[in-house]
């Protein structure tokens, strides 16, 4: 059985529907209630994630550091809240999907799973990755940095972190961002 996009994406829409709603599919009342509790839920969550990847970002594009001052860097990323866990199994389901479409090479499709994926659990270090690459693939270049930054609140030790920040930061032209990240990759290896 082949699984078009479209088709996928209802597929997926429905699984979301159906979890979100206890497994059984609901009432259009009940799932009005469902959808307006989500979309507060994804606001608040959206606006958090916003202001501490742009906090980040003015941190990294304040000036380039020091290889001396890389440990305080790293210190001050880890100090930024991180988020809780949310509904872990909805995510990983997302996640999934949004696997099978980037290897599809439908990057539009595979960033919108991904993305939801965050929104259901924002604690997930690999969906907020796997936002990022799919957004850089699909050009979407803001997205890719605000992707990794998130990526990198949550473990700014792992290097392919580092790499996504440099190439989105790159791509958005914001060459402190990208020589912070440079040097970062270069020194990190010996830092414990």
């Amino acid at each position: 059985m082949t699984i078009t996009p479209k088709l996928s994406a209802k597929l997926c829409s429905l699984f979301i529907s159906t979890t979100l709603c206890g497994g059984v599919l609901s009432t259009n009342a009940q799932a009005q209630t469902v959808s307006k509790t989500a979309i507060k839920n994804q606001t608040v969550i959206t606006e958090l994630t916003q202001s501490t990847t742009e906090s980040v970002l003015s941190v990294l594009n304040e000036r380039i550091y020091k290889v001396s001052e890389i440990q305080e860097l790293l210190n001050v990323i880890l100090s930024y809240p991180r988020p809780d866990v949310g509904q872990v199994q909805m995510a990983d389901q997302l996640n999934t999907f949004g696997t099978k479409a980037f290897n599809e090479k439908n990057y539009a499709l595979a960033a919108k799973l991904f993305g939801r994926a965050t929104k259901a659990n924002p604690a997930n270090l690999s969906s907020w990755c796997n936002l990022s690459m799919a957004s850089f693939e699909n050009k979407d270049f803001k997205i890719a940095q605000t992707a990794a930054l998130q990526a990198l609140i949550l473990q700014p030790h792992y290097r392919d972190i580092w790499i996504l920040v440099k190439n989105a930061c790159q791509q958005n032209k914001e060459q402190t961002c990208q020589k912070n990240a440079e040097v970062i990759l270069q020194e990190l290896q010996y830092i414990k």
